[in-house]
């Protein structure tokens, strides 16, 4: 029964994804289903509206210290090739996992709207990538509230309302629209810290986690999950 209600929102690979989480993790499901915005969705199945409408998240957020203004990464050059194997492996359609080596957390930031812009703002250094007819859509996972707040607002001077947040810090009426984005199929990008791997995506393409070896990647309540190790499954 449970499953009956949760297909409305849940594809079945996301269902046998939650009760492998369940056996790996040896955990009730129920444990396991509340970790995935299961009482938003719910209410959105009833079909609850937004009391407000959500506040603009972040339009004017100072970037991260570390990172510095948004002309920066202007400045950044990332390894093509690296971003032309990622595309071509959408294009696939075949489960491919990559370990790309990174000076820092900056380098990464900039892969990520390189990755944005060879999907949705095709240039001619990607004329044969997935941009022409993408239709997916892309997760973006980082460690720190920060470092989400940050990226959110790079990619979404690229392409505006179709990228959504999430993270534990948003208010209960910001995560119930990017919940109702995502299901409806209106988000192509979701950015969020560690349990954004839970984020009820019908036609997710690409992963990217970023500082995959942090320690706060992996939960320090029960059931005590590894972000990475979701992402890869």
């Amino acid at each position: 029964p449970i499953e009956n209600v949760v297909g409305q929102a849940y594809t079945k690979k996301f269902v046998d994804f939650l009760l492998w989480m369940s056996f790996y993790y040896a955990s009730e499901p129920g444990s396991i289903l509340r970790l995935t915005f299961f009482e938003e969705i719910i209410a959105l199945l009833k079909g609850k509206k937004k009391i407000k409408k959500a506040s603009k998240l972040l339009s004017n957020r100072i970037l991260s210290d570390r990172i510095g203004e948004k002309n920066f990464f202007d400045s950044l050059s990332v390894n093509q090739e690296t971003v032309a194997r990622l595309i071509e492996a959408i294009n696939k359609r075949k489960y491919k996992a990559f370990v790309l080596h990174s000076p820092n957390m900056a380098y990464e930031m900039k892969m990520v709207l390189e990755v944005c812009n060879a999907l949705y703002e095709p240039t001619s250094n990607y004329k044969n990538s997935a941009a022409t007819n993408y239709n997916g859509t892309a997760l973006f996972i980082l460690p720190e509230i920060r470092d989400v707040e940050a990226m959110y607002n790079l990619i979404k001077d690229k392409i505006n309302d179709r990228v959504v947040m999430l993270h534990s810090n948003m208010k209960s009426s910001e995560l119930f629209a990017s919940i109702e984005k995502i299901i409806n199929g209106d988000a192509r990008v979701v950015v969020g810290t560690r349990f954004a791997v839970f984020a009820p995506i019908k036609k997710l393409d690409i992963v990217i986690m970023l500082q995959e070896s942090s320690w706060l990647y992996k939960a320090e309540e029960a059931p005590r999950y590894h972000a990475r190790e979701c992402a890869l499954m």
